[in-house]
Order: C-alpha cells, then sequence, then structure tokens
C-alpha cells in the first residue's frame, strides 16, 4: 500500500470501522491499516452500496431447504434461505451481507425483499406440488423493533389468499432477549394473523424456559452444543 492510499484510508477510518475491529475479537486500539485491511473495507463498502441495487434488480434468489418427515419420507416444509450472486464479485456468502446490512439496518429491506418473494414462491409451489406444503422464513432481529413486518404480512396474506398456518417466521434467541419487551409484543401481533413462531438456535444464549411462557412460540429448534 502506497502513501496516498494509506492517506485516504486514515481518512475515511470510522468509528464503525473501530468497533467491527473489536467485533473481530482485537482487544487492541489499533487498527492495522495493511492490504489485507484495504482490500476487506472495500469489499465491505461494495456489499453495502449493492444491496438496494440487488434488490431493485432481482439478483437475490431463493432456495429451499426440505424438511422430510421420517415416519412417511414426505416433505412437507421448507426453510428458504437466500442466495446472491453480485455482478463483480460473484456469490456472496448469506454471513457476510447479512451481518453487514444488520450493521446499516438494510436488513429491514432485505426481510421484506425475503418475505414478499417468499410468500409468491409458496403460492407457486403449492399449486405445482402440494397444496399442504409450508414455508419457515428466518425474521431478523431488527424486524422485530417495529410493527412494520406485521404491516407487511398482514397486506400479503389479504393479497394473495395465502392461509397463515402456512408460514412459519424462525426467530434466533438472541432476537428476544436483545429487547424482550418489544419481541413479545410484535411477535403476539404476528402470531395474531395466525402464522407459526419458531425459536432457532435454543440454547446459544440466555437459555432460560421462564421467558418462553410470555412468547408465542409454537417450534423450539436446540441448538446443536445441547
Amino acid at each position: 500500500m502506497n502513501t496516498a492510499q494509506l492517506l485516504h484510508s486514515m481518512r475515511n477510518l470510522s468509528e464503525q470501522d473501530y468497533r467491527d475491529h473489536q467485533h473481530r475479537g482485537n482487544t487492541s486500539p489499533v487498527v492495522r491499516l495493511d492490504a489485507s485491511y484495504v482490500a476487506q473495507r472495500k469489499r465491505k463498502k461494495t456489499i453495502q452500496n449493492s444491496i438496494q441495487q440487488a434488490i431493485n434488480s432481482n439478483q437475490f434468489s431463493l432456495y429451499f431447504q426440505p424438511k422430510v418427515r421420517l415416519d412417511n419420507g414426505l416433505v412437507e416444509t421448507a426453510e428458504v434461505l437466500m442466495r446472491w450472486q453480485h455482478a463483480s464479485l460473484g456469490w456472496v456468502s448469506p454471513v457476510e451481507f447479512i451481518s453487514l446490512s444488520e450493521l446499516d439496518g438494510q436488513i429491514e429491506k432485505i426481510g421484506s425483499w425475503l418475505i414478499e418473494n417468499s410468500v409468491l414462491q409458496l403460492i407457486e409451489l403449492k399449486n405445482k406440488y402440494s397444496k399442504n406444503l409450508k414455508l419457515a422464513i428466518n425474521v431478523s432481529p431488527r424486524q422485530l423493533q417495529n410493527n412494520r413486518i406485521v404491516d407487511e404480512l398482514t397486506y400479503l396474506l389479504n393479497k394473495t389468499g395465502l392461509a397463515p398456518e402456512c408460514l412459519e417466521l424462525e426467530i434466533t434467541e438472541g432476537c428476544i432477549i436483545d429487547d424482550l419487551k418489544k419481541a413479545s409484543e410484535v411477535l403476539w401481533k404476528l402470531k395474531g394473523l395466525g402464522v407459526s413462531i419458531a425459536i432457532d438456535d435454543f440454547g446459544s444464549g440466555y437459555s432460560s424456559f421462564s421467558y418462553l411462557s410470555k412468547l408465542p412460540v409454537d417450534v423450539l429448534k436446540l441448538d446443536k452444543i445441547l
């Protein structure tokens, strides 16, 4: 890295960069501005700046992971997975773009796109394969901090006529623990629409059954560490 690149990186070093530095387990107050750091920062900015365009141009795609019943081998439920083939970066891992979108708030846009397109895809799958098919959709922590997801889902169910019991919303334990009061409020409203609520990775965090009694939980998925 030459002097000009170093000065440019120093001028553009933000508080968020330092928080990311600490989040990766670095305890030192010094952020090392080497070529690797500059490349990682450039990739991060490219991904964050490309999310809206990816939504507008349908660069995201959906894949379905089937859940098979052991007693009869039938697929009754599938979990929807998001994938992104970026125009210049190629395939971007969901772990990478979801974590970055959580940081700058764009996860709500992605979440809205995911729910709408999952509902539309489910209707097609039900017409083609089985009327009993259900779909599990992951919900981010930010989506549980306001009523937007409730309004969006209400609109989609009314518009498409899809039975709400065909949808299962998956949340992680951390989503609830961060703000139990608000998350509980939103979850009860979602449950009021008729959808199922599932908690994923239970046991990876607070791991208390006491708060579960206050929530409209239908499915509990234990973390692999248990």
